[in-house]
């Protein structure tokens, strides 16, 4: 089963039919303050496949990306230059993974957070920036909001990409409220060289460590 909107294609399953005309309500909501953040509108085809099952999932993940996909993954992007992909598995199967407690409304969020990772890649040519910025704009933009409180992982776990979500959120809501749009613009853009920016802001913000 397809839905289609613009450019982007949405295949999905008979375990979705009870979530997809909201799913797709919510994406049309969310999608031009995407698109706007980045200043860009994408043409190219975006593909969004719902996977029932969380094992459907794992083996996707294992093809592509070449290695064991973690308990928690639920979503991925996976995308060059010539295509664009989200691989998002079905909320008809989260009760049988570690975000069986999560609402409709977290699973949305998620959705947007993986839409965000692909408008991101094709931002920056489908180079991912380094894991802070790449996880914490989507957090952000998803509005899959924490509480503002210290950043307690230690800079090497947060330049390693091994820092929990709680602190990418809070390091990019700094980077937010400190620097103009257009420079964080850049930071997203792999062009620059993410890990100084990193070092320089928890540098010049090491209260918050």
């Amino acid at each position: 089963m397809k839905k289609l909107l613009e450019n982007i294609e949405i295949k999905y399953s008979k375990a979705d039919l009870a979530y997809i005309e909201e799913l797709l309500i919510y994406l049309k909501e969310n999608k031009e303050e995407i698109y706007n953040f980045f200043g860009i509108h994408p043409t190219k085809r975006i593909e969004i496949n719902i996977v029932p099952t969380k094992q459907e999932l794992n083996n996707i993940f294992l093809e592509l990306i070449k290695y064991e996909c973690k308990d928690w993954v639920v979503g991925f992007v996976y995308c060059s230059k010539e295509f664009y992909r989200i691989y998002i598995l079905s909320y008809s199967d989260y009760k049988n993974t570690v975000h069986y407690k999560e609402s409709f409304e977290d699973y949305r969020k998620t959705f947007i957070h993986e839409f965000i990772h692909v408008i991101n890649a094709i931002f920056s040519n489908c180079l991912f920036p380094i894991t802070p910025l790449w996880e914490g704009i989507a957090i952000f933009l998803s509005k899959q909001h924490f509480e503002e409180t210290e950043i307690t992982s230690t800079e090497e776990d947060i330049l390693n990409g091994n820092a929990s979500f709680k602190d990418y959120y809070n390091l990019f809501l700094k980077i937010i409220k400190t620097y103009s749009h257009n420079d964080v613009l850049k930071m997203l853009d792999t062009s620059i060289n993410g890990e100084s920016i990193i070092k320089e802001v928890l540098n010049h913000h090491k209260s918050i460590l």
